[in-house]
């Protein structure tokens, strides 16, 4: 192979590397909120929880409850979005057990637990979500699913499920919501590590366009860097 061409290749693999360094870095940045203070709000709903005699308030808070852990204790995690999924399914409350599912799968996920488990619970989420046509949950856990396949480099199959995710906001919510740039960003961030700058580009180019006009500065500060090596 020739010097240039063996340059060029060993720059393509370092990038590609380096955008997987970051996705999982800005990942870890996003629990900027300190354990100290997930575990406060945690104990603040445990105690509302407690008070409530209304048991679909009670599932959403135990839900919520299991949402805060989900930085610090994916044991409190499972625990209390059982819990929450036990007390829904008894009631018949599907919106509630729609995410149980969904902290549930986040839970194992945590927990180290093998992939199949975790999607596992993702996908009876979305199928009870869009009984109940739930569509944040449902394009909450394409996202979580598509960030699964994204940490084991399966780019083709994550950018599936991001997109997914991408239509159901696209369809149903006018706002441009934060997890939809997200994963506006990490399709752009997906398809550079395959070698398709123009889709890369056309991406991170929409994600950080409606980023400015929302005023979603930590969508800025995560990809605009990104958008820079691909230009």
């Amino acid at each position: 192979m020739c010097k240039r061409c063996l340059g060029q290749t060993i720059g393509t693999y370092l990038l590609k590397w380096y955008f997987t360094f970051l996705f999982v870095v800005f990942g870890l940045l996003s629990g900027h909120i300190s354990a100290q203070t997930y575990q406060q709000r945690a104990d603040s709903l445990i105690k509302v929880m407690r008070e409530t005699d209304d048991d679909e308030e009670k599932v959403d808070l135990l839900n919520e409850i299991s949402y805060e852990y989900r930085r610090i204790s994916y044991e409190n995690v499972l625990k209390f979005a059982r819990l929450a999924n036990q007390l829904a399914i008894t009631i018949d409350y599907k919106q509630g057990e729609a995410i149980s599912y969904k902290n549930m799968g986040i839970g194992y996920y945590k927990a180290g637990a093998n992939k199949d488990t975790t999607l596992s619970y993702y996908q009876k989420a979305i199928k009870v979500a869009r009984e109940i046509e739930d569509f944040y949950t449902e394009a909450a856990c394409n996202n979580n699913i598509a960030l699964i396949h994204f940490e084991q480099t399966d780019y083709y199959l994550a950018i599936q499920y991001f997109l997914k995710g991408i239509e159901i906001f696209d369809r149903h919510f006018e706002e441009e919501m934060r997890l939809k740039l997200l994963m506006l960003s990490n399709v752009g961030n997906a398809y550079f590590l395959l070698g398709d700058s123009e889709k890369s580009r056309l991406y991170l180019e929409r994600a950080i366009r409606s980023a400015r006009k929302n005023k979603e500065e930590s969508i800025l500060a995560m990809y605009l860097d990104n958008l820079g090596e691909v230009l």
